[in-house]
């Protein structure tokens, strides 16, 4: 390299970290507006609230809660009008008041869809309820039990509770049809472990089973949000466009992509 080229790029680089800087603080102020825009008519005490003090978190640390702000706000809905539950939730302690607005909010989003609804009943009409607990590798676990010839009353599903204080209802929503899925599966008589016919992975996950309740939890994503996903997944919601990506391709790319993800040996590590 010359140095005149040399002399170039050390004049050129701080010219381009002023434009960055330029750019980062033109987004801050544009944020800000559409925070402000939103707090208009009542709702500036709640984003106030939101916001810490500039004199507690400087420069860096109002940026980014301004940043998560915005996008909460830029966020979009699912494409699906709500199906509430009239009367009680399917809940196994329904003491725990924490857990009663997210639960509210996800199973009317999850029987917004056809298949949802009949797998919300499969669950509520054969006495299975749903928990919270702290799970240490995955989000959520299904387990069906059989107490008598058709009886899976026993059964319940377990909501990992990192998943609750998240606030994502619609994730939440996308892994009960998962998890109702494995119940349905059990109650008609094709999960894997009543006749032990399927493929299982070094770490024990069945693939077919995990390849049937992922492809409905993608289905469901997909009603919600459409084929492209959605556009601000920047959490829990990013590994669900993954997901659908992946279920688009079909075959046994969907099922390589499964049983990839649900081999590490982390898998089951608290049941």
């Amino acid at each position: 390299m010359s140095d005149l080229a040399s002399t170039q790029l050390r004049v050129q680089r701080p010219r381009a970290r002023r434009r960055i800087r330029f750019v980062r603080n033109l987004l801050l102020a544009a944020m800000l507006a559409i925070v402000l825009a939103a707090a208009a008519g009542g709702a500036a005490l709640v984003v106030a609230a939101q916001l810490p003090a500039y004199d507690e978190v400087g420069r860096a640390g109002l940026y980014e809660a301004v940043k998560q702000i915005a996008l909460d706000i830029a966020g979009e809905n699912p494409r699906l009008t709500s199906n509430p539950v009239s009367g009680a939730l399917p809940l196994c302690d329904t003491s725990d008041k924490a857990t009663i607005k997210p639960f509210t909010l996800a199973f009317g989003l999850m029987r917004a869809t056809p298949e949802g609804l009949r797998l919300y009943d499969v669950v509520t009409e054969n006495g299975v309820c749903v928990a919270v607990d702290e799970i240490a590798y995955n989000a959520a676990y299904a387990e069906a039990r059989r107490s008598g010839r058709d009886d899976w009353s026993t059964s319940k599903i377990v909501i990992d509770r990192d998943l609750i204080r998240s606030g994502a209802a619609d994730v939440l929503a996308a892994v009960l049809v998962h998890e109702a899925t494995h119940i349905d599966r059990a109650v008609s008589g094709e999960a894997c472990f009543i006749d032990d016919s399927c493929e299982r992975l070094p770490n024990g996950v069945e693939v077919d089973e995990e390849v049937a309740a992922h492809a409905a939890e993608a289905e469901w994503w997909i009603a919600a949000f459409g084929t492209d996903g959605k556009r601000f997944a920047v959490r829990v919601d990013h590994s669900e466009n993954r997901l659908v990506r992946a279920y688009l391709r079909g075959g046994d790319t969907f099922r390589g992509y499964v049983a990839r993800f649900r081999g590490d040996p982390r898998e089951g590590e608290d049941f």
